[in-house]
């Protein structure tokens, strides 16, 4: 929730107060509420109780930047959604990219991480997605589906078979009035970032990847 780091870029606080509707009281109010729920005796002795009063405040926090339906880029990484079973009305959309991609992605792009070689990448990856799929097995299955999806990051930037439509909340009343935004998604510059792998692997790393990892996991 970045309370602490509030002037970071990805703080929800920050965005919230900067929204049009943001007020810096009401915000206030939130926090407040929230120190006061967290410190309470039920949740000092409870961890479910402590999630879900996480997950009340966020709720309650994306309502002040207003509107019906609030989509949130990269908010939780995919094995850090333990609140899936927590939020209501929310839905969680798990992103899945090809692995060789990813370890091509992290070397040229992350200054934490493109110091990694193949073998500690593929643990960080199956570390993981073994969290994730430990959290998704924990969502009954009569809600697994109205509460997680699961997609591939390179069927949606190609929109394979009109996926992007028919992603829940694409279609309906508002569909043909919805104005795609180019500044924060363009699929022809989203559409170069597949097969970055191609001339950056050798042989042997790419038959490693797919014998021991595959190529969008086990």
């Amino acid at each position: 929730m970045c309370l602490r780091a509030i002037k970071h870029h990805y703080s929800l606080l920050m965005q919230c107060s900067r929204s049009a509707g943001g007020r810096v009281a009401v915000l206030g109010q939130l926090v407040d509420d929230f120190n006061g729920m967290m410190l309470s005796q039920p949740a000092l002795d409870d961890v479910e109780t402590r999630k879900r009063i996480v997950a009340r405040f966020l709720q309650r926090l994306f309502s002040v930047k207003g509107g019906t339906n609030i989509l949130l880029n990269n908010v939780f990484m995919a094995p850090r959604i333990e609140l899936v079973n927590y939020m209501e009305d929310a839905l969680f959309i798990a992103v899945e990219r090809d692995a060789r991609d990813q370890f091509v992605a992290r070397k040229t792009e992350s200054r934490d991480a493109g110091h990694q070689n193949l073998h500690e990448f593929a643990a960080m990856l199956t570390k993981g997605r073994a969290k994730f799929q430990r959290i998704r097995a924990s969502i009954p299955p009569e809600e697994r589906d109205k509460r997680l999806l699961v997609l591939r990051f390179d069927a949606f930037v190609r929109d394979d078979d009109g996926l992007r439509d028919k992603l829940p909340g694409a279609a309906g009343p508002a569909q043909g009035r919805l104005v795609p935004d180019t500044e924060r998604f363009d699929p022809s510059v989203s559409v170069k970032n597949v097969g970055i792998h191609a001339g950056q692997l050798s042989e042997e790393e790419l038959a490693w990847v797919d014998n021991e990892l595959g190529v969008y996991m086990r």
